[in-house]
């Protein structure tokens, strides 16, 4: 069983290619190197497709509250789908 401090640990660690690739699905280098300088965790990473996803199913542009390397994430997930075709992003 995982301790406490493993736990918090593990969450708080950068986010790898092979993490982002697990949650969002294949990226062009480029986008993956571009998630890897926010700095974002494994867990941002998943907030901010969670929140794209959103926004796409329900085609409204919620105004969130995220902090900064959830929302430099998404803006980049955002223009992987929108600029770029973002056909590899999961849905």
């Amino acid at each position: 069983m995982a301790t406490l401090k493993a736990l918090y640990r593990d969450e708080e660690r950068r986010a790898t290619p092979a993490d982002i690739r697990a949650i969002v699905g294949p990226l062009d280098d480029v986008i993956i190197d571009a998630i890897l300088h926010t700095d974002a965790t494994p867990s941002e990473v998943l907030q901010a497709l969670e929140w794209l996803e959103e926004n796409y199913y329900t085609r409204a542009s919620f105004a969130r509250r995220m902090d900064e390397r959830v929302r430099n994430v998404y803006n980049i997930l955002d223009y992987e789908r929108n600029f770029l075709g973002g056909n590899n992003i999961r849905h």
